[in-house]
């Protein structure tokens, strides 16, 4: 589901910043598509492989404690699929240019780095994970050689993502012994409130796209406003019940990105 959603991202932002010209760039977006689904893959497989020991307490479903793969099948996908993407993601580069290249092998260095290290200091690694999510979305730009259009979608991925993330460690926090996550640092409630300021503030940016920049037609308003109520309705959840956030969070997330998908449409 994650893989589907970066690469959903990354159609978005090249439908944005392209609007219907997109047509014009259908190769390069195509290749584009591939390399974040492959990234996603290969960045999921590396996830399971490092957290196998913490998914046991917190994941018993995931593949490898649940005995459906191993760690070295898991550990072999991932390398063969960052194999994939960056390999692609070079012959894209030959035709849309070197800056969506630089986009993957620096999303594929902050991959390695936070799961070596950042993992451990855990609010280091939520910014890291929210970075990737933006990267995506400029990555889809940069195909189309317009990256303007896609800020605002960028900073309120970059922000609920990097909420959604604070909330998951509140929910995983009995299960989380091997790191330092901000639940642990400065307490659930604090980590809570924390959580829900970033949300809040993505739900503030998601208007201007429409209102005042003119980005967007009125069109994209109705699912924002789904998406936003959605948000709004998360946050005192985040207190109550983390897991069942998450999950609010993730339709929210869905949703918002439909409505971006609209209001390129309509551009």
């Amino acid at each position: 589901m994650t893989s589907f959603m970066i690469a959903l991202a990354t159609f978005t932002s090249a439908l944005v910043s392209a609007g219907l010209t997109i047509t014009r760039y259908a190769t390069q977006v195509m290749f584009a598509v591939v390399v974040t689904f492959s990234f996603g893959i290969a960045g999921n497989s590396l996830n399971d492989y490092f957290d196998r020991e913490v998914d046991r307490i917190n994941h018993p479903e995931r593949p490898i404690p649940s005995g459906k793969v191993t760690p070295r099948q898991a550990l072999n996908l991932s390398v063969t699929m960052f194999c994939v993407s960056i390999l692609m993601a070079f012959f894209l580069g030959l035709s849309a240019g070197f800056e969506s290249s630089t986009i993957v092998l620096t999303a594929f260095a902050l991959q390695v780095v936070y799961e070596m290290k950042f993992k451990h200091f855990k609010f280091v690694g939520n910014v890291v994970i929210g970075l990737q999510t933006a990267l995506a979305i400029i990555f889809g730009a940069t195909v189309v050689k317009n990256i303007i259009p896609v800020v605002i979608l960028a900073a309120a991925a970059f922000l609920s993502i990097v909420g959604r993330e604070m909330v998951k460690d509140i929910a995983d926090l009995k299960g989380d012994f091997d790191r330092l996550t901000l639940p642990m640092t400065i307490g659930t409630r604090k980590a809570s409130v924390v959580a829900a300021f970033l949300i809040i503030l993505a739900v503030i940016i998601s208007p201007l796209p429409c209102y005042p920049l003119r980005v967007f037609g009125v069109e994209y308003l109705l699912p924002i406003v789904v998406a936003d109520t959605l948000f709004i309705y998360s946050m005192p959840m985040i207190f109550r019940s983390p897991k069942y956030a998450q999950r609010v969070l993730k339709i929210s997330m869905i949703i918002a990105i439909i409505g971006f998908i609209v209001g390129g449409i309509f551009r």
